[in-house]
């Protein structure tokens, strides 16, 4: 079943799209023993690097016209991958390899060239989606902006499934309430590949969502076609937005988040033996420590709060304006 459905899932291009020849590339070896080509692309003075995930039926030789005309107009530096199978890579794709190939992309990044987690933003289209926010959550990194994002493999052909099947694969749905810095997501509401609602509900459950970029007529493959230059005024304000904060801010609010301080009061209590009378006196507010962490509330009233709607919906509690 595994086999199979990974088969349906990843649709590496088939010949590579590009060659040696074609741009400077560096190999990378992830901790499963493959090796991956990236290609760094490097702007004067940029203060930050994009980790760039391309999305399904696309590898390296896609992306890089597109990230080329990205990093000029955004003044930022730029390193790409391929997923392992896809392109010249070697071995077979799997959502395990994806993972071990961001990681190590990451690890190049910090290690290899000497870039600052504080000025590294996570950057995922599609397919792309799952690595950025596994590698969002996994390491510090200054922000993560997602495009047509999808909340899981089969919440892509089932959009109103609301449970998590125990052979679904990417499931971004359970992983993004745990990344720790700001999110901006952008999604065409005509998207016919991965549906608008798989975006929504990712925007639901960011801790840090900025406000995202609902494109009214977009499709999945005409975003950057058709609305390029709207696209590009929003990264850069989010730029300009995460730029402002300073790093380590979010970690901080991670550190001493309800949740945690729930799960110590209870470790105290069993040490104590009172975890029953603790349990008693949380019992009514467990909820009103769930909103504190922002999840998926809407507005009582737009007047109230000053915020507008977005297709059907209000702005989260928690999202920051930019």
């Amino acid at each position: 079943m595994g086999a199979f459905y990974s088969h349906l899932v990843f649709r590496p291009p088939v010949p590579a799209s590009y060659t040696h020849e074609d741009f400077p590339i560096t190999w990378i070896e992830t901790k499963q023993n493959t090796f991956f080509p990236c290609t760094f692309i490097e702007q004067t003075n940029a203060y930050f690097t994009l980790l760039f995930s391309h999305g399904n039926g696309e590898d390296l030789g896609n992306a890089v016209s597109y990230l080329n005309h990205l990093c000029s107009v955004l003044k930022v530096n730029a390193l790409a991958y391929d997923y392992t199978g896809y392109g010249l890579a070697t071995g077979k794709p799997s959502e395990e390899a994806c993972y071990a190939n961001v990681e190590a992309a990451y690890l190049h990044l910090v290690n290899e060239r000497n870039i600052p987690p504080e000025r590294i933003i996570v950057f995922g289209r599609s397919l792309g989606s799952a690595p950025s926010i596994h590698i969002a959550w996994l390491k510090p990194v200054r922000g993560l902006i997602l495009v047509s994002p999808l909340s899981s493999c089969i919440r892509v052909v089932r959009p109103r499934l609301h449970m998590t099947l125990p052979f679904d694969m990417f499931v971004n749905i359970h992983k993004i309430s745990l990344v720790r810095c700001p999110v901006l997501i952008v999604h065409g509401c005509r998207d016919q590949v991965v549906p608008f609602s798989n975006g929504l509900d990712l925007y639901k459950r960011c801790r840090l969502a900025v406000d995202p970029l609902w494109i009214t007529d977009g499709g999945h493959n005409n975003l950057e076609l058709h609305h390029r230059e709207v696209m590009i005024e929003r990264y850069q304000r989010f730029l300009d937005y995460i730029e402002k904060r300073p790093f380590g801010t979010d970690q901080d609010q991670q550190r001493h988040s309800p949740w945690k301080r729930l799960w110590r009061k209870k470790q105290q209590a069993i040490k104590s033996e009172d975890s029953h009378a603790f349990m008693e006196h949380n019992v009514g507010s467990t909820a009103a420590e769930r909103r504190k962490l922002g999840k998926a509330e809407l507005f009582a009233s737009d007047e109230e709060h000053g915020s507008k709607r977005y297709f059907g919906i209000r702005r989260r509690k928690n999202s920051r304006t930019i």
